[in-house]
């Protein structure tokens, strides 16, 4: 660490190692000689990116002076900044033969939690519960379909860009600051999922 430089903790998932770090830190220097705006991963001395402190795992930034995250629903000028990243993010990642997995990307919520949220829904008095249960019976008929496997290759994306992970930085330009997950994912499964957020 410079002793004279600020920095930025985040805490990670128990999951993320030095290993899958390594795997984001990739991606993001690709995609920061891309243009895109991200900061700067830190080292230990020894070469590391995530320390175990106690019981959380942590991982450490330079500092960027940021701003607050997007509100939902987006205005028009922060979407297209959001397509302008995910497609140089898309021109930058590379190929991988590993396979698209995790429960968040392939597997469907069961039957039950679509249940359990419209019990949340209706019970936090949201004024759409009854129509979102209204649809459950076309969510559950849709449930039943089978996915085909994806038919592009995969590439090593960031497979979370959400509002909470990106920031407004210096001018208004976004800040990608989460990429934890990064990982093997489809250009157009990608997409789906950031027009979805």
């Amino acid at each position: 660490f410079d002793p004279s430089g600020l920095y930025r903790l985040a805490a990670v998932f128990d999951w993320i190692d030095d290993g899958q770090a390594e795997v984001s830190v990739d991606l993001i220097e690709r995609a920061r000689a891309a243009g895109v705006l991200a900061p700067v991963p830190v080292r230990t001395p020894d070469g590391g990116l995530v320390r175990r402190v106690v019981d959380q795992s942590w991982r450490v930034d330079r500092w960027m002076d940021l701003g607050p995250t997007p509100v939902r629903p987006v205005h028009s000028s922060v979407a297209h900044q959001v397509g302008e990243l995910l497609a140089t993010l898309h021109d930058v990642a590379p190929r991988t033969d590993r396979p698209v997995e995790g429960p968040w990307i392939t597997r469907r919520p069961a039957e039950a939690s679509w249940a359990a949220l419209v019990n949340r829904a209706r019970a936090s008095k949201k004024p759409w519960a009854d129509e979102f249960a209204a649809l459950s019976r076309t969510v559950s008929e849709l449930s039943k379909v089978t996915p085909d496997a994806p038919a592009a290759p995969a590439i090593i994306t960031n497979c979370d860009i959400v509002p909470e992970g990106v920031r407004f930085g210096p001018g208004g330009d976004l800040v990608v600051v989460h990429w934890d997950f990064a990982g093997p994912l489809t250009a157009e499964w990608e997409l789906a999922s950031v027009l979805l957020q």
